[in-house]
């Protein structure tokens, strides 16, 4: 019997098999990631441009605000790029329904004034109370920092803001009942009038905006307008409650009042479906809000973060309506212009484009929008030691090169609790931890002891790596390597914010050098044949073991630092046997 040949078996031999490689997929972004409006997220100073020539899309009395009580005299890129067209939109809103907006810029680089200004600006110019502004944040520290952000602005003005984060509410009673006089029929289209909102804007955590929502009294969204998400990138992975949701359901169900339902009027079993399907996106203006239109509403979405994700899925479930995409562009890291999948035009600049300057493009396959999620003026450096090491390296940097100013952060609550207690045994050294561990109250007078300069070190973990304003800060250490490229950028971008000079250190474990390159490499976009040793320089430390008056310090406040530790141990197991 003759063989058949290869090609012809039915279960040919894996090595006379013709093995071919699948290509690979290539993603294809929508036009609207892949064809960004850019702004530069380089020198920020020199980029920043006077706050005058905005006078045709800032009120004149805000202007002067800013310029006078608050020191704004320039407005940084992301600024003068955002303001003039949520200006724009803002105003256009009774007429037509505005794009949505995605900001994606790094950290320190003002996003926080470019949706406050623009805001305020908007609201100033109504005389009525209603609240039509929400702003969601992760942390209770950002939505406080935001709060008072908004605060400063609002001053002089009519407009109020309030807080809610965990179960404090910032303003006691966001609404409250109104006079019998003042009352709307109850069988009014727009439902129960019995109350009243007394503030225009509410920023929230995604948790207290939840519970207000579902529990509190006379709490409505009726007449919300615009919703800003600060750290996006979290809050879409943040499903508390699935929150947005709430939100919208909340915004569509005290607004419109289908026709169809109305015991008088013909009923249409498709219209009452499409309004009772959790399915269906109501912000789209579907089913019944057509026929009822006087009485539709949509919500204006604003998302601004660092490390925003250009992953379509997850975006999809922001609801976004024709959005668009700001992106900051670093042309020294870029390189060579990345091509997209889609093979057209990939950017429009904002403002005048830099002579000679390829446009940048977003890559296809990295999961950060920005080509730079690092500040321009950050210095980024590395000790690569072994781990018994760290304390020595903490101890050398700040009692040896005198560093003050510092954050610290680790990847463990318990970790960080023993480094302070660490580094506050190094003479002339007052460290604080910042853990989640400790109280809203108490962190709050922390910063603002650290920002005095009655403090020297922050000792944090991640709670205070995102978003966190704190001035002043010189220098972030890195005690653990952190988790993600995404989780690096906001740790270093705790300083260099706003133009200034900033400089981060990560203490790298000898087994762990080739998981940091890979978290640079994220975090800058680094392109193959970049080495790490091009971003980050190597620092030396003299070794532990050389003998010198510095090692008899180092010496004495390590045992110091231990009696106290087991001390601690001895007590916390004392407490837990008499319990």
């Amino acid at each position: 019997m003759a063989e058949v040949g290869t090609k012809n078996q039915l279960f040919p031999a894996l090595n006379e098999a013709d093995i071919r490689r699948r290509s690979e997929v290539e993603r294809r972004l929508p036009t609207w990631l892949s064809q960004p409006t850019q702004f530069p997220a380089v020198n920020l100073v020199s980029s920043s441009q006077d706050i005058d020539s905005f006078a045709s899309h800032i009120d004149p009395d805000l202007l002067e605000h800013l310029k006078t009580n608050l020191s704004i005299a320039k407005l940084f890129p992301v600024q003068k790029c955002l303001i003039p067209v949520l200006a724009r939109q803002f105003q256009s809103r009774c007429f037509r329904r505005s794009n949505d907006i995605c900001v994606s810029s790094p950290t320190g680089s003002g996003k926080t004034l470019a949706f406050v200004i623009p805001i305020v600006n908007y609201l100033k110019k109504s005389l009525r109370r209603s609240l039509r502004v929400l702003v969601v944040l992760p942390s209770k520290d950002l939505a406080q920092q935001v709060f008072k952000s908004f605060q400063q602005v609002i001053q002089p003005f009519h407009i109020r803001c309030a807080v809610a984060v965990g179960d404090q509410i910032g303003e006691r009673g966001l609404f409250r009942k109104m006079a019998s006089e003042h009352r709307i029929d109850q069988d009014d289209l727009m439902g129960d009038q019995e109350y009243a909102s007394t503030v225009d804007i509410l920023v929230a955590t995604p948790g207290a905006l939840v519970n207000l929502i579902q529990e509190s009294p006379g709490f409505s969204l009726k007449e919300l307008e615009i919703l800003v998400m600060d750290e996006a990138d979290k809050l879409m992975i943040n499903h508390h409650h699935d929150w947005l949701s709430t939100v919208e359901r909340s915004v569509v169900s005290l607004t419109l009042d289908c026709p169809c339902t109305h015991e008088n009027a013909i009923k249409s079993k498709d219209c009452i479906d499409i309004f009772e399907s959790d399915s269906v996106c109501l912000m789209a203006d579907n089913g019944c809000a057509l026929k009822n239109s006087q009485n539709s509403k949509f919500i204006h979405k604003l998302l601004f973060s660092a490390t925003l994700s250009s992953d379509p899925q997850v975006l999809m479930h922001m609801n976004l309506f024709q959005p668009r995409l700001f992106l900051a562009t670093k042309p020294s890291l870029a390189g060579t212009k990345i091509r997209n999948s889609l093979g057209s035009a990939a950017s429009t600049p904002c403002g005048s484009p830099t002579p000679g300057q390829a446009p940048t493009t977003v890559s296809t396959k990295s999961e950060l929008l920005t080509t730079t999620a690092i500040p321009e003026q950050l210095e980024e450096k590395m000790f690569i030691i072994e781990t018994k090491d760290k304390l020595y390296v903490m101890w050398y940097t700040l009692y040896v090169l005198k560093y003050r100013r510092v954050i610290c952060f680790t990847n463990e609550k318990r970790k960080s609790f023993e480094l302070t207690m660490f580094l506050n045994e190094i003479d002339e050294i007052r460290a604080a931890n910042f853990s989640s561990n400790v109280s809203d109250s108490a962190r709050q007078k922390i910063i603002n002891e650290f920002e005095a300069g009655k403090i020297d070190v922050l000792v944090a973990t991640d709670l205070a790596g995102r978003g966190m304003d704190i001035k002043g800060i010189e220098y972030v250490i890195s005690y653990d390597v952190p988790p993600s490229g995404t989780w690096y950028a906001h740790r270093v971008g705790r300083t260099a914010r706003a133009g200034n000079k900033g400089t981060a250190i990560t203490l790298v474990d000898t087994k762990q050098l080739v998981q940091f390159k890979k978290i640079v490499k994220f975090a800058h976009k680094m392109p193959n044949s970049m080495r790490l040793s091009d971003v980050v320089e190597e620092m030396k430390v003299p070794s532990v073991n050389q003998k010198s008056e510095d090692r008899d310090n180092y010496t004495k406040t390590y045992e110091n630092f231990k009696d106290k530790l087991n001390q601690t141990k001895m007590r916390a197991q004392k407490y837990k046997n008499k319990k």
